[in-house]
């Protein structure tokens, strides 16, 4: 399952050590057998043990993989946690487009990457065509587009966030476009869980809910909130205590939005229920994606006999390797994400 979190506290966090995590670099090497078997191997780092276990699905033993973790410590004592997994597929297998468990319920969450190898005979020989697609994560750009720009705000009226330079005005400054950030992707939450709760509900429906946010963003008390941060940076209690409030301010957003609901719908319990869940899916979701936006991926791919076309440039023999960033799988792209490479085994 996927750690439920609060998206006001990891904006908070990125202010103070409470909810920092690191890259994750994600090395996966598939080989492509004759036979068309294939053996994939994944191998993940990330300086953080959380990167690791928490966000987007991992290979499982449950779903056939062999599993280890181990973890190296360099000269200065920083540890850096490595995850391995591989698994051979039989030829004619269907080769895995996600990596969560067969049972995980939460299987649409994570990334997706349908994956496929055909195989083609012609008369001058065998022909490997692999496949990869990796579907653009959604409502990804519009929520970055938001938070740059009033991150950017941040940047372009405040000095440097350090302790000597700001005072409680330029925390509740930043604090206050924290808070801005935050409503704005529970809006986008809440109309896609509305959607999805009632896609026949009345449009005065949404729009009482979304009044309802800006009403919750108004009575935020961010002057309180950075006070709390600023205590935060220096005490696990008080950081403790800011998470608490920022749980409390988004139970708070829920309850305007199920009550608002409520006064164009009725006290309709069943429907409650559908659009908290729903709002929860897309904003874990969204979750999920923001995780992936700093990773590395190097995908490099094996194939039988010699390569004749591909779309990457990193050719070394019988292997194709791609490169990118979690950033490339953003709906802000025109299309998916596709790696492909097809060889060719001679008569």
């Amino acid at each position: 399952m996927v750690t439920q979190r609060t998206t006001l506290c990891v904006a908070l966090g990125t202010m103070v050590a409470v909810a920092l995590t690191g890259c994750v670099k994600r090395k996966e090497t598939i080989k492509v057998a004759d036979d068309g078997g294939v053996t994939a191997r994944i191998e993940y780092e990330a300086d953080s043990l959380s990167e690791l276990t928490e966000g987007d699905a991992l290979p499982s033993h449950q779903a056939g993989w062999s599993v280890d973790r181990k973890t190296q410590v360099d000269d200065d004592g920083d540890e850096t946690h490595i995850f391995l997994a591989e698994k051979v597929f039989p030829p004619g297998m269907e080769l895995p487009g996600c990596y969560a468990g067969p049972d995980d319920p939460d299987v649409e969450l994570y990334l997706r990457f349908p994956t496929t190898l055909t195989i083609e005979q012609r008369a001058d020989g065998t022909y490997y065509h692999f496949h990869r697609s990796y579907p653009l994560r959604r409502h990804w750009a519009h929520l970055e587009a938001i938070s740059a720009e009033l991150i950017g705000e941040i940047d372009e009226s405040l000095p440097d966030p350090d302790d000597t330079q700001w005072n409680m005005d330029h925390w509740s400054y930043a604090v206050e476009r924290l808070v801005r950030i935050e409503v704005a992707k529970m809006t986008a939450f809440a109309r896609s869980a509305l959607r999805d709760a009632d896609p026949d509900a009345p449009q005065d429906a949404w729009l009482r809910i979304r009044a309802a946010l800006q009403t919750m963003e108004k009575d935020t008390d961010c002057a309180r909130l950075a006070h709390m941060l600023t205590g935060a940076r220096d005490d696990e209690e008080q950081s403790q205590a800011l998470i608490a409030e920022a749980q409390a301010i988004e139970a708070e957003a829920m309850n305007r939005m199920t009550s608002a609901l409520a006064e164009v719908l009725g006290d309709n319990r069943r429907l409650a229920v559908e659009f908290a869940d729903a709002y929860q899916w897309h904003k874990r979701y969204h979750e999920i994606s923001e995780d992936l936006a700093d990773e590395a991926f190097e995908i490099i791919v094996q194939m039988p006999g010699e390569i004749v076309a591909a779309n990457t440039d990193k050719l070394d023999g019988n292997q194709a390797t791609w490169e990118f960033s979690g950033e490339d799988l953003r709906d802000r792209n025109f299309d998916d994400l596709d790696l492909m490479v097809t060889s060719h085994v001679a008569k």
